[in-house]
């Protein structure tokens, strides 16, 4: 079986692969033009995000069998053009799991305690200050304090499940609920991270709609 490395991965993916019995090729940074003319000669497809596997590409890859997204979404990838050929489409959901909880947890915090409005340039600096007090003593939620806030995650999420234990350690109260029926099929394919914050905020930037 042959498999082609289109996007940077680290060097232990490609020697997993190798000492699995497969052929490797690694050409990354290919245009469009230049994947879908050597797509062919391949059985395994493996990308990241940068690679675009356009309907156009899969349709072109004749023995495509397998594309492998080393990490969680799948936007890149014409799901509906694959599913049509029998070609398997895998992610790696609980890859980079922490990492997008540190980040969540980071985003929360800057928020939380109003960082990034603190350094801004004002004309009136003893102004810009007391309004940030002002805020925390009228009870802003985004000038609040979140230890034990109440936050709602998504169950079934890998990054989720990372960042509840993250919040746990600052004695955050996490509730779980089911993934929404509004989100299945997106949710399912991508693996995104989806949580909610209750204090005053519709809905976190990360969550998937």
């Amino acid at each position: 079986m042959k498999v082609l490395i289109s996007d940077n991965l680290a060097p232990v993916g490609e020697k997993i692969l190798r000492e699995a019995g497969l052929e490797v090729d690694v050409k990354t940074g290919l245009p469009p033009e230049e994947l879908k003319a050597i797509i062919a000669d391949y059985d395994g497809l493996v990308i990241r995000s940068a690679t675009k596997a356009r309907a156009d590409i899969i349709e072109a890859g004749i023995k495509l069998k397998v594309i492998g997204r080393a990490g969680i979404g799948l936007d890149n990838v014409d799901i509906p053009a694959a599913s049509a050929k029998g070609i398997v489409v895998m992610n790696a959901p609980d890859g980079n799991a922490v990492t997008a909880a540190e980040h969540a947890i980071a985003m929360m915090t800057s928020l939380a305690r109003n960082i990034p409005q603190g350094p801004l340039p004002t004309a009136d600096h003893e102004r810009h200050d007391a309004l940030l007090v002002a805020q925390l003593a009228a009870g802003d939620p985004l000038a609040a304090e979140q230890r034990h806030e109440a936050q709602r995650l998504v169950d079934g999420c890998p990054a989720c499940a990372a960042l509840a234990a993250d919040l746990r350690a600052v004695s955050a109260a996490v509730a779980h609920e089911p993934v929404p029926p509004h989100w299945s099929s997106s949710w399912a394919w991508s693996g995104s991270s989806c949580w909610s914050w209750p204090s005053g905020l519709t809905s976190s930037p990360c969550t998937r709609r």
